[in-house]
C-alpha cells in the first residue's frame, strides 16, 4: 500500500467493537422535523426495495441499498472455517452489522472492509453508484496487481477520491436513508443511542405472501422447504414487535411499524404519512412519481427482450403494474397446504397483525381483498403508523 493512501482499512478480525461516548436521546415524538437519520428494517420479500424507492423520491435523500448483505455471506463463510457455533457467529454479525450501517450513517466510508462490501447491491442507486465501481476497480486491480503496470498508482488514488467524494455528498445530504433486511430491531439500542436523530421504520408483511414469495424468488434448495421459513421468519417478526414497543418507551417517536398491505392498498396515504413522519419534503413530482411507480400500467407497458427478462423484472423490479393487486398475488397462486403450514406456524402473528386466517380455500381465492380480510393490529398505538 502507498505511503499516505487513504483507502478503506480491512478488519481482520470481524469481533472487534469500538468504544463510544452515551448520547442522550430526545423524548419528544417526532413532527415534520426532518430526520437526518432513516433506517427501514424489514425481511427479505415484504416490500422494502419499494417502499425505499418511494422514499428515495426526495431529492435530499442519500440512499443506500442493503450495505449488509454482503457482510452476511462473508461472515459465515469466515467463521464456519473456524467450527464456530450459531451463538458465536450470530453475536458476529450483529457486531459487524452495527460496525457497517454506524459507518453509513456517518459517512465514514473509510472505516468499512471492501470484502464486505457488495457491489451489485450499491450500483443500484445514484448515490454508491460511483463508489462501488471505483471499488470494483481497485478489487480487481489488487487482484492481479503488477508492479510495473503504469496504473499501480492511478487506482488506488482513483479509490480515494471516490471514497472522500462519497464521504462528502453522504455527509451533504439532507436525510441518510439506510435500506436492511439483515438485522432485527432488537439489535439497534446502541445505534440509536449513538444518533438521536435517528428514525426507524419496521415494514411488515403477511408472511404467507412472503414466504411464498422467496419460494419462487430464490433458487437455494431450502427456498421450497416451507417447514423451515415460517418458524423463522414468523419468530423473527413477533421479536421485532415486541423489541418495537420496548424501543418506543425508551425513544419515543423513534420507531414505527407499517403494514405493507396499507402501503400497496393505499400508496399516496401511506407515502404521505411516509414522509411526514420522517420530514421528507412531499411535493406534485414525488407524489407523480409514486403514482407511477404504484400503478404503473395506466401509464405503460414494460418491453423485455425474452420471457427471463419478463419473469425477472417481474420478481424484483420496484415498479408495480397495480400495487394493490401485487400485494395479494400470493392469494391466487400459493399451494393451499403451504397456506395451512404457514398458518399452524404462525397463528399467533397472523393473529396480532391482523391478517385473516383462512379455513377455506374458496376464501383464500377471493379477489378482490373484502375490507374484513385485515382488522387492526393488535399492539400499542403509540408504535403503530399509517394504519
Amino acid at each position: 500500500m502507498l505511503a499516505g493512501l487513504v483507502v478503506p482499512r480491512v478488519r481482520l478480525e470481524a469481533e472487534k467493537t469500538t468504544a463510544y461516548l452515551p448520547v442522550t436521546s430526545p423524548a419528544s415524538k417526532r413532527g415534520r422535523q426532518r430526520a437526518s437519520h432513516v433506517l427501514l428494517l424489514s425481511s427479505a420479500r415484504s416490500g422494502s426495495s419499494l417502499t425505499g424507492d418511494i422514499m428515495n423520491h426526495d431529492e435530499g435523500v442519500y440512499y443506500v441499498f442493503e450495505p449488509l448483505h454482503n457482510a452476511e455471506s462473508f461472515m459465515w463463510k469466515r467463521l464456519a472455517r473456524r467450527n464456530a457455533t450459531l451463538d458465536d457467529i450470530e453475536e458476529s454479525l450483529r457486531s459487524t452489522a452495527d460496525l457497517i450501517l454506524d459507518a453509513f450513517f456517518s459517512c465514514r466510508f473509510s472505516d468499512l472492509d471492501l470484502s464486505q462490501l457488495d457491489m451489485d447491491f450499491l450500483q443500484r442507486n445514484p448515490e454508491t453508484a460511483e463508489l462501488a465501481s471505483c471499488v470494483l476497480t481497485y478489487l480487481k486491480w489488487r487482484a492481479i496487481q503488477d508492479e510495473d503496470d503504469p496504473q499501480t498508482t492511478s487506482i488506488p488514488e482513483k479509490l480515494s477520491q471516490c471514497i472522500k467524494s462519497a464521504e462528502t455528498n453522504c455527509s451533504q445530504a439532507n436525510t441518510r436513508l439506510l435500506k436492511v433486511i439483515r438485522v432485527r430491531v432488537d439489535n439497534l439500542e446502541q445505534l440509536m443511542l449513538r444518533h438521536p436523530d435517528l428514525v426507524v421504520i419496521v415494514l411488515i408483511r403477511d408472511p404467507r405472501a412472503s414466504i411464498w414469495s422467496r419460494t419462487k424468488a430464490f433458487s437455494e434448495p431450502w427456498a421450497n422447504h416451507s417447514s423451515y421459513f415460517p418458524q423463522g421468519l414468523c419468530r423473527d417478526i413477533e421479536n421485532d414487535l415486541s423489541a418495537s414497543v420496548r424501543l418506543n418507551t425508551v425513544y419515543p417517536g423513534r420507531i414505527k411499524i407499517v403494514r405493507y398491505e396499507s402501503l400497496a392498498e393505499n400508496p399516496i396515504l401511506v407515502s404521505r404519512c411516509l414522509y411526514n413522519y420522517t420530514g421528507l419534503a412531499w411535493s406534485k413530482n414525488v407524489q407523480n412519481l409514486i403514482e407511477k411507480q404504484t400503478f404503473a400500467g395506466k401509464y405503460t407497458t414494460p418491453v423485455t427482450n425474452s420471457e427471463d427478462d419478463k419473469v425477472k423484472d417481474q420478481t424484483f423490479t420496484v415498479v408495480r403494474e397495480d400495487s394493490s393487486q401485487t400485494a395479494h398475488a400470493w392469494r391466487s397462486d400459493a399451494d393451499w397446504n403451504f397456506v395451512i403450514d404457514v398458518q399452524k406456524n404462525c397463528f399467533g402473528v397472523l393473529r396480532q397483525l391482523g391478517y385473516r386466517l383462512f379455513r377455506f380455500e374458496q376464501d383464500l381465492r377471493q379477489i378482490p381483498v373484502l375490507p374484513g380480510d385485515m382488522d387492526p393490529i393488535q399492539i400499542n398505538d403509540d408504535v403503530l403508523l399509517c394504519v
